[in-house]
């Protein structure tokens, strides 16, 4: 047919050929979201998978389709659905060749094991495990894994996203469930964990920010709104030598376990939290100027002194006592709020702002 519809959505020319084998039905497609050929078991409750030897597969012109509606009684019994072992050779997305896709299934008590979900490309590489259960008509997806990008910002240039990064290669490793089908995901039940590292780079002030890319924080609206120091560096971008971050997932919002950005001037922590459906953050952010940048001048032995001074006298055994500065980062990813905590800032902050705004002489006046 030149005029495949599907959901009054017109998907383009496909040719099909149907043929009948021994124990399955041979289909060969050809067309424009798809091309290969698909083997069909005629039980779907034997060991016999659905096979699927593609050429490509193309979802570009899939985003305009509705998906099934989300219902998590699931109507059919999982144990009917055939066993799938599919392999294409390129997967399409919004016109992006994603790589070779490679999916297989083994059946389980009450649903199927997804032994291999792999996406393997030149500029990344994803393996998952998996599985899928119905219990009392309940779906529990779960899946697990790691994902690896040599440079993640050519990899963000290739998905023709902005590139707030250069080089950085990047490891993520997760571990996620939702109480759906595979394919109902929801970020609003998302649950699990998540790890990733990312090694040296540069982060740029390319906009809209780093929240909306890696989907974690806005780092790059903060980092430009920080007065500090090292304001230069910042407007030039700031390199790192590597950025640690690990979050809890409950119902679709991140509890920050770790954020740590090991920058070239300075150590920068972030803790809180982030929903991810709603796309809103709620972040704590200290600032803590490395010694031989901050105090050039024998910096390190000068902040060792200080350091072990103040916790002999003070208790106060919190890295950056004198240098640290605090932030709050709120509201929205795509323009969030970055407030100056200054009254948990560290010694030397607060004495500087108290001498170059002259709040000093209001005690003067006062003495008079």
């Amino acid at each position: 047919t030149p005029h495949l519809l599907w959901q009054q959505h017109h998907l383009g020319e496909m040719k099909a050929e149907l043929v009948k084998k021994n124990q399955f039905w041979q289909l060969e497609l050809a067309g424009v979201f798809t091309k290969g050929q698909i083997q069909i078991p005629l039980d779907f409750n034997s060991h016999i998978p659905l096979k699927l030897q593609m050429e490509y597969i193309n979802f570009s012109n899939f985003h305009a389709i509705k998906s099934p509606e989300k219902n998590n009684h699931f109507t059919q019994n999982i144990t009917a659905i055939p066993l799938l072992m599919a392999h294409s050779d390129h997967l399409f997305w919004r016109g992006i060749d994603l790589g070779i896709l490679d999916i297989h299934t083994q059946r389980q008590l009450q649903g199927l094991i997804f032994d291999q979900v792999s996406l393997i490309h030149p500029s990344h590489q994803l393996h998952l495990a998996g599985s899928w259960q119905q219990i009392d008509q309940q779906n529990e997806t779960h899946f697990w894994g790691k994902g690896q990008i040599p440079e993640l910002g050519e990899w963000l240039k290739y998905l023709q996203f902005d590139q707030p990064v250069i080089d950085a290669a990047t490891e993520i490793q997760l571990n996620l469930n939702w109480s759906d089908a595979p394919y109902q995901f929801s970020l609003a039940k998302l649950n699990g964990d998540l790890k990733f590292a990312i090694e040296a780079g540069r982060l740029t002030n390319v906009e809209p920010g780093l929240g909306r890319i890696l989907g974690i924080v806005a780092m790059n609206q903060w980092l430009k709104r920080l007065q500090f120091d090292f304001s230069d560096v910042y407007q030039q971008g700031l390199s790192f030598n590597q950025i640690r971050g690990g979050f809890e997932l409950i119902n679709g919002i991140a509890f920050t376990r770790q954020f740590d950005v090991d920058s070239i001037p300075a150590m920068i922590h972030a803790q809180g939290t982030i929903d991810l459906a709603h796309q809103t953050l709620d972040q704590r952010i200290v600032v803590l100027p490395k010694s031989s940048e901050a105090l050039p001048i024998a910096g390190t032995i000068i902040d060792n002194i200080l350091t072990v001074f103040t916790q002999n006298l003070t208790g106060d055994r919190e890295d950056g006592f004198y240098l640290r500065s605090k932030y709050h980062l709120g509201g929205q990813w795509q323009n969030p709020t970055v407030t100056a905590l200054h009254s948990q800032d560290g010694l030397l902050p607060k004495l500087g702002r108290a001498l170059t705004d002259f709040s000093w002489m209001n005690y003067l006046n006062t003495g008079l």
